[in-house]
């Protein structure tokens, strides 16, 4: 029985979970808050390096280096060839048999990352100038860490405690990196290969944890046995490629339509939504294999609503409070080099709880094996974004760019709401979104008070008012043990 933090008003009554529900969203709760603890700081520690290298690389050179990573999320993409989204379901589904070809798969990605990254590198030699050049060759190497990657098997095991680590460790050591051998503009090449020292760092120390649960990781291979794997991966590869338009599209077109400067003072924006919106697609992977378990007893689409309404009350306060608080953001993390980017970031922000709600459904089309459903979903959102992209992008600019991806992001929402429907799943509740949506409107009024404050002062007040709403109307409790839980 949860201790309520506030009273529950009398009109209401507590119904019970069914047990089987309860207990998938006890465990859902603790395998993404075991990942996403590692990502917020894996992310946290790269937010830094970020930071630094914009201030320390300056608007121009910093475009580069955002531009470079947006491409590269494409041969990253492909040579994760879709094994971190099947390849969990895989691992839930069947461990025994994972373990039999996890050799082999891992061996194929990394096949296909060493002509990914040959192709790039080639091609950025062939095509590019300095210092781009030798910035878009070194990004190439970090494909061969995508390709060693077992994180999907610690995800699929419902262990994904180590995958966090790893990754803290990496970014860690990636940031310290950049703080000693980035200093100005004329080290820009470095960045990348400080990025790779990091990501190495993370790619040994999952194989070493997937070692230790029975996983002996070695180059293997055998066609025969993973063909069947890498089959039913392709339409999640093409939505993965396709996902990517939607994510960078945006980045892409700012550096084709405008200047490095501009497209530093984008990508600036960009990644504080980026350190918020990745934590709905880590949450999606967690509830897909969540969902696959809960099929055979009929409790998955219990779980799926739960999951609509809190991530929906997780995301709308990080939303709201971001653009509440966007030009005193911008100005302390970039400096006033990159001013016009706090109109661009309050739009962004609007994307976040549109997209987390998008990442849940998609994980029930993943549950029920929708992966050509998930193909289609995702290239008419790419569509989408290609032509909003060229519309608003040449006249508006950075600006148009948000506002697309806006717009990009609620096509593809709605339609993956749609088919989760189709597939047998009920329409999200409205009256489930009420409380977090009254609560956030009396955070942003608060906020938008103490807005002159320094930011850590702005930042936990606003937090406090919007924990005390939920807490308030019932909504928020703390179990025995003494951690907070969402009841939306």
């Amino acid at each position: 029985m949860s201790q309520p933090l506030g009273a529950r008003p009398p009109h209401r009554r507590e119904v019970p979970l069914p047990e089987p529900h309860a207990a998938s969203v006890g465990r859902l709760e603790r395998n993404f808050v075991a990942l996403a603890v590692g990502d917020v700081l894996a992310r946290g520690a790269a937010f830094a390096a970020t930071v630094y290298l914009a201030r320390a690389l300056g608007a121009d050179r910093y475009g580069v280096i955002a531009l470079a990573a947006a491409i590269t999320l494409y041969p990253a993409g492909l040579a994760d060839f879709g094994i971190v989204t099947l390849g969990s379901r895989e691992v839930a589904h069947d461990p025994a048999r994972a373990r039999a070809i996890a050799s082999a798969l891992i061996t194929g990605r990394v096949l296909v990352a060493c002509g990914a990254a040959a192709g790039m590198a080639a091609l950025a030699y062939g095509l590019l100038g300095a210092p781009e050049a030798a910035v878009f060759a070194g990004y190439a190497l970090t494909l061969l860490a995508v390709g060693l990657n077992a994180t999907w098997i610690l995800v699929g095991l419902e262990e994904p405690r180590p995958a966090g680590v790893a990754r803290v460790a990496g970014a860690l050591l990636a940031l310290g990196a950049i703080l000693l051998f980035v200093r100005g503009p004329a080290d820009v090449a470095r960045v990348p290969l400080a990025v790779l020292v990091g990501e190495l760092c993370t790619v040994g120390l999952v194989l070493l944890a997937v070692r230790r649960r029975g996983f002996r990781i070695r180059p293997r291979w055998d066609p025969a046995a993973v063909g069947p794997v890498f089959r039913r991966a392709l339409p999640l590869l093409g939505h993965t490629l396709l996902g990517l338009a939607i994510f960078n599209a945006d980045l892409v077109f700012v550096g084709i339509f405008r200047d490095r400067a501009a497209l530093g003072s984008y990508a600036a924006a960009y990644a504080l939504v980026a350190l918020l919106g990745n934590l709905g697609v880590i949450y999606a992977q967690s509830l897909a294999v969540a969902l696959t378990r809960l099929r055979a007893g009929g409790q998955d689409g219990a779980l799926l609503q739960t999951s609509y309404a809190r991530v929906f009350a997780i995301a709308l306060p990080a939303a709201l409070g971001g653009a509440a608080l966007a030009p005193r953001i911008i100005e302390t993390f970039f400096g006033a080099e990159y001013g016009d980017a706090a109109l661009v970031l309050v739009v962004l922000l609007a994307s976040i709880p549109i997209a987390v709600l998008g990442n849940a459904a998609t994980a029930a089309l993943i549950s029920r094996g929708g992966g050509g459903t998930i193909f289609r979903i995702t290239g008419f959102a790419a569509l989408t974004a290609t032509v909003l992209g060229l519309a608003l992008i040449p006249g508006l600019g950075i600006l148009g760019a948000a506002l697309a991806t806006v717009a990009t992001e609620a096509a593809h929402a709605f339609w993956s709401l749609r088919a989760a429907r189709e597939l047998g799943f009920a329409a999200m509740e409205p009256r489930r979104f009420l409380v977090p949506s009254l609560a956030g409107a009396l955070m942003v009024g608060v906020v938008l008070a103490v807005a002159a404050r320094p930011l850590w002062v702005a930042v936990p007040v606003g937090a406090l008012v919007y924990a005390s709403a939920l807490a308030a109307c019932g909504a928020l409790h703390l179990r025995p043990d003494g951690m907070p839980t969402l009841r939306v």
